[in-house]
């Protein structure tokens, strides 16, 4: 570190919300020492600055990369409306591919060792001799310690709606809150926005009604998009609640409108529900 170097919790809390800056960096540990001292050379050259070793990104990048590179190798492109989606919330980051696990491959079997079955062949080796690829059927395994060496936890397969999703549970979306207090404070965020096509799914959860109800009510054909960037959001606000709550994907799960739910659609239309 140098000029201005934080000096007690407070202090430290304050410059981590602040994020990088001209004359702040973060360092993941001291195997990034040269580099941080580089850095510092070009702060003391300058106004001065300061460098934090033991600051880590919330995922490891090569996890996600690998995760990514998976989606972009096993995606079923036989479906021309499907996508690949890095979707982030609060308390988690997801990776949705389109597309079921290939035959013979389960979820479960991602967290340990298993065979490697191939979708897309074609696309499958060109990523193995550009070096993405390092071998076939670890990709999850090496995701898997790459989180735990990261001290993180290991990230959870699932299959919904027809396509593989991949989850990572980090604290995306809290933010250091500094107040009078010695030690600094976390708070969540969740403020979603009521744009016209959120007001009609808030309208149509006015009375208990189906996924299908709502996704017509947005007017998306993407049953993924809608999932990702409406649905989901509106339950984590807790505006919309599920009739089922203990059994999340019954089939005979519907969705309704809350008292907050209520009320942000009052202020959206100026009306009374």
């Amino acid at each position: 570190m140098s000029r201005g170097s934080p000096t007690n919790p407070r202090e430290l809390a304050v410059l981590l919300a602040q994020g990088e800056s001209e004359s702040v960096e973060f360092k993941r540990s001291t195997g990034e020492l040269k580099e941080g001292m580089q850095t510092l050379c070009g702060f003391l050259n300058g106004i001065g600055g300061t460098v934090l070793f033991g600051v880590r990104p919330l995922i490891p990048p090569d996890a996600i990369r690998e995760i990514l590179v998976n989606a972009l190798i096993h995606r079923d492109y036989s479906n021309a409306g499907g996508a690949i989606c890095l979707a982030i919330f609060d308390d988690r980051v997801e990776d949705w591919s389109t597309g079921r696990f290939p035959i013979g491959i389960t979820p479960e079997m991602l967290s340990r060792e298993h065979k490697s079955v191939l979708r897309n062949p074609i696309i499958a080796d060109v990523f193995h001799r550009s070096g993405l690829i390092e071998k076939w059927g670890r990709g999850t395994n090496r995701v898997i310690e790459m989180c735990r060496k990261a001290g993180i936890r290991p990230p959870e397969f699932h299959e919904i709606a027809g396509s593989a999703v991949v989850t990572f549970h980090v604290p995306v979306g809290v933010t250091v809150q500094v107040t009078d207090q010695k030690a600094p404070q976390v708070t969540p965020q969740v403020a979603p926005q009521v744009t016209p096509q959120v007001a009609r799914v808030l309208g149509a959860a006015s009375s208990a009604c189906s996924f299908a109800d709502l996704q017509a009510a947005a007017g998306l054909k993407d049953r993924v998009h809608f999932l990702k960037t409406h649905l989901e959001p509106l339950l984590l606000a807790g505006w919309i609640e599920r009739t089922i709550p203990d059994k999340p994907r019954s089939s005979k799960q519907k969705y309704r409108l809350n008292e907050k739910g209520r009320k942000a659609l009052r202020e959206r239309t100026g009306g009374a529900r």
